[in-house]
């Protein structure tokens, strides 16, 4: 793979006749193999002439070609070859701009709300329990979490033949409008699925369940990843801030729940981002973590000793 390190075929050119005949910048050279471009083009062709002997500039570029997949974020590389880009920019006017805006994720997913799924609930509760219907429709959207309840939005009601019949310590139903219900239930029957989040950030993220680095040509790195999250509230209200809006370094492109939807939205998103921003280097992360599909209960039931007599 051949970066492309903003240098026109020309500067690159004499770059290359310069140094193949003198291994450095010689001014008189220079002019020689410049002519009447040597006042305007001197500056970046001897800036072109002193990376060819930059080790750590060299090794940058090694790195981040040879290597197809990192098994982690390759911050040094990234931070060579940034200086470079920034200098291209600052120094030459070379390299575009970095800009996200509020319609940046028109294309993903913006479902954002946490799902639930029950379990243990008795008649005539036990409609919500997971497992009773294979098309996954057992798992229901959570409206409120409590310190000791939830409330979830289902369009089920439960069967019964009077009102007495209804009700129960577990749970209570409520008409919320025409086509839903309000059902809260105690936490100790609920559980919030795993969920993961892609992520468009300036900053690294801490954890990730598979990242995309991106460094552009006027020197900034942006990183697409997804994190999986559930149960930690101030995290989870920090994603769902962010889903489809730019903030504080921070934009949410969808919210997921199946684990084979991961690796293809990951990558639809760094695709897309890549149509913005004039990328120079994009290089893939394994993930540090595998995201599962599992839910976490609320409370946690009691491991049941066995007794042996």
């Amino acid at each position: 793979m051949a970066i492309n390190l903003g240098f026109t075929p020309q500067e690159l050119d004499y770059a290359n006749r310069i140094y193949n005949e003198s291994g450095g910048w010689l001014p008189k050279l220079a002019h020689e193999v410049m002519g009447n471009n040597f006042d305007s083009m001197q500056e970046i062709v001897k800036y072109c002439i002193k990376l060819r002997d930059d080790e750590y500039f060299q090794e940058a570029i090694k790195d981040v070609t040879n290597n197809h997949v990192f098994y982690e974020i390759p911050h040094e590389s990234l931070d060579v070859l940034k200086k470079h880009y920034v200098k291209m920019k600052k120094s030459f006017n070379r390299g575009g701009k970095f800009f996200i805006n509020d319609d940046f994720s028109s294309l993903m997913i913006k479902e954002s709300a946490s799902l639930v799924e029950c379990r243990d609930l008795e008649p005539p509760y036990d409609i919500y329990n997971g497992g009773r219907f294979i098309d996954g429709s057992d798992r229901y959207k959570l409206f409120k979490k409590g310190t000791k309840e939830s409330t979830i939005i289902t369009q089920r009601h439960p069967y019964a033949e009077t009102e007495e019949d209804l009700k129960s310590e577990q749970a209570k139903i409520e008409k919320m409008d025409d086509n839903n219900y309000l059902v809260k239930i105690k936490n100790e029957y609920v559980g919030i699925l795993n969920r993961f989040a892609i992520c468009v950030s300036t900053k690294p993220p801490a954890f990730h369940c598979g990242c995309f680095c991106i460094l552009n040509s006027a020197g900034n790195i942006i990183y697409v990843y997804a994190v999986e999250f559930a149960g930690d509230l101030k995290f989870d209200k920090k994603i769902e801030n962010n889903l489809g809006r730019w903030n504080n370094g921070l934009i949410v492109m969808a919210i997921g729940y199946k684990k084979k939807e991961l690796e293809p939205l990951l990558m639809k998103a760094c695709e897309y981002l890549k149509k913005y921003v004039d990328p120079r280097v994009v290089v893939l992360v394994k993930p540090e973590h595998v995201f599962e599909e599992k839910t976490n209960w609320l409370v946690e039931k009691e491991e049941e000793t066995e007794f042996n007599y």
